[in-house]
């Protein structure tokens, strides 16, 4: 079940279709539990890499956050109860089967019972999911769980010396020993995991307004400038904690700061925010292929990647929301025009193109990518307004 997906389906009028999904997934949790699937779904390559995994069946945290987001829009578009009770049953059992020390751990390993002693910023989704399903029912509790989880995070050590939090946070001190797990509590990336808890700071900025959270959310972003800022307006994915180590320069991780930027100027009305929006677009706007429309993967990179684009349509759009500059709306409709044209094989639509050679580089069809795509196609289609029309849920990107 994707939200997204779920939403369109609603505005084809396919309603039986959501309904029997999510019928499914109430079987499937009535005769499983909370141990809804055997492996990792989403992060299938790059979850708990270490031996244990190869002996023991484990469980990913991050599973769930879609199914938890999609039970919250769900709900509210057909304003079901029963779908939401779903949803904070489900939410109910993530924590229990999953919070350890004041965090939540990454990944439960069923058979030997035992919660991973190690935490992700990424899990930061779960504290914007208990924000969700605080605004609609009003339980104080969901709204206390993701305060604490938050400033757990800020007390860490990491955070306390660089302001960014790292890829991973040990919750035992023997895990900083392990050679394969070492490096992850020493490198930082910015799209998941800082974005991630930016995104659950930008949560409770709107639903509470206190100006703690607006300060800290300020300081995390003047902490993504000091390490993560290559130059002005362009970010980098990944550091090394206490090393210079450059790496490319991704269009999906600077997509993902437009949104940041956009949305804490929106909930702030602090014009910073905005420029930095403006000076991110601004420089991948030079790079747009003149033929294509299409952005780059990578800065200056010959590969268009379906997904990265689509988001970067959707950044524009609210960019072009907030500012009123034409040159962000005729960028984004380029772009979308560029992927339909170019993008486009037999039976839908490839996830990675040379833009330069205009030939696809595979021709598998990603249906996550494709329904993903639905994104500004909805947007343009219905001439929407993100903000002023509270479509901020719907269209986020996580």
């Amino acid at each position: 079940i994707r939200r997204l997906f779920a939403f369109f389906c609603f505005i084809r009028r396919e309603k039986d279709f959501v309904m029997n999904s999510i019928k499914k997934l109430q079987q499937l949790y009535e005769k499983r539990g909370i141990i809804l699937f055997d492996t990792p779904q989403i992060r299938r390559y790059k979850g708990l890499r270490l031996p244990l995994s190869k002996f023991y069946k484990y469980v990913d945290i991050m599973d769930y956050t879609e199914i938890l987001f999609a039970l919250f829009e769900v709900s509210n578009i057909f304003e079901n109860k029963e779908i939401l009770e779903l949803g904070k049953n489900i939410l109910d059992d993530v924590i229990n089967l999953f919070e350890l020390k004041g965090f939540l751990a990454s990944f439960y390993i069923p058979i030997l019972k035992i919660k991973f002693p190690m935490s992700e910023p990424i899990s930061a989704m779960i504290i914007e999911a208990l924000l969700d399903y605080y605004e609609i029912t009003n339980n104080k509790d969901y709204l206390n769980l993701a305060i604490d989880l938050t400033i757990n995070f800020t007390n860490t050590p990491i955070f306390k010396s660089y302001h960014i939090l790292p890829s991973a946070i040990p919750l035992k001190s023997p895990l900083k020993y392990i050679p394969k797990l070492k490096n992850t509590f020493f490198k930082s990336e910015l799209v998941k995991n800082n974005s991630s808890f930016l995104f659950a700071l930008i949560s409770l900025i709107r639903i509470t307004r206190d100006k703690f959270w607006k300060k800290i959310a300020k300081t995390v972003v003047l902490g993504i400038e000091n390490y993560f800022n290559i130059k002005r307006g362009l970010y980098q994915q990944i550091i090394g904690l206490g090393k210079k180590r450059y790496h490319k320069l991704i269009l999906s991780t600077n997509f993902a700061m437009i949104d940041i930027f956009c949305d804490l100027f929106y909930y702030t009305r602090d014009d910073w925010y905005l420029y930095k929006a403006i000076d991110c677009a601004k420089e991948w706007i030079k790079i747009q292929d003149k033929q294509t429309g299409l952005f780059p993967d990578s800065y200056n990179g010959a590969i268009s990647y379906l997904d990265g684009n689509t988001d970067f349509i959707v950044a524009l759009l609210k960019l072009w929301e907030l500012t009123g500059e034409e040159l962000f709306k005729k960028s984004a409709e380029k772009a979308l025009e560029g992927i339909i044209k170019y993008h486009r094989i037999k039976n839908g639509y490839t996830s990675y193109l040379n833009i330069r050679e205009l030939k696809p580089i595979n021709n598998i069809i990603d249906t996550r990518y494709v329904s993903l795509f639905m994104k500004p196609l909805l947007i343009f289609a219905n001439n929407w307004r993100i903000y002023s029309e509270g479509r901020t849920s719907i269209f986020r990107d996580r």
